[in-house]
């Protein structure tokens, strides 16, 4: 990952913060092969590194900008890099859907896949977890889990915006 930060023609954060992996052994981050599956073992361990990292979302933009398919890069796996991109994707064509759940319009059918960009937008609109979950017909706890990954997404479009892609408009 050093290589990659000092590919992008400098770090992405001042000298003085350093990424938890900059001391971790490379390996961690990426499949024993190129193209291979990354073990288990070795996705957990890389994602306990990434948990204490300072500079998270800056390493994250980085697998955004140059469209990193293998490794772990800002705590996320490949497979995780795509589902956020397609929530990412999903969570900027919502304005119809949001504006009939607002108004009170019923019945409103939230597609399970966008319903943490749903959830996220509308506690971020003030709604709170049992009015959703009343609206959605739903359990709390559906809604907070869903709201979780809400709040992913919306750390991975903040990073589409950082890296400059055209899909973060």
């Amino acid at each position: 990952m050093r290589d990659v930060f000092r590919t992008a023609g400098r770090w992405p954060v001042p000298p003085t913060t350093k990424p938890a992996c900059r001391d971790a052994e490379p390996g961690l981050f990426h499949p024993d092969r190129p193209g291979g599956p990354l073990p288990p073992d070795k996705v957990t361990a890389a994602k306990a590194v990434c948990r204490r990292c300072p500079v998270l979302s800056d390493c994250l933009t980085l697998a955004v900008r140059f469209r990193e398919t293998e490794g772990i890069w800002g705590g996320t796996t490949p497979k995780e890099r795509r589902w956020l991109r397609v929530q990412a994707d999903r969570m900027h064509t919502l304005g119809p859907l949001l504006q009939r759940l607002r108004t009170g319009e019923a019945p409103v059918h939230v597609d399970p896949l966008d319903r943490p960009a749903v959830v996220h937008r509308l506690i971020a609109g003030g709604w709170d977890v049992n009015r959703i979950a009343a609206t959605l017909a739903v359990s709390p706890a559906a809604v907070r889990t869903a709201h979780r990954r809400g709040v992913l997404v919306a750390s991975y479009a903040e990073a589409l915006k950082r890296a400059g892609s055209p899909r973060a408009a």
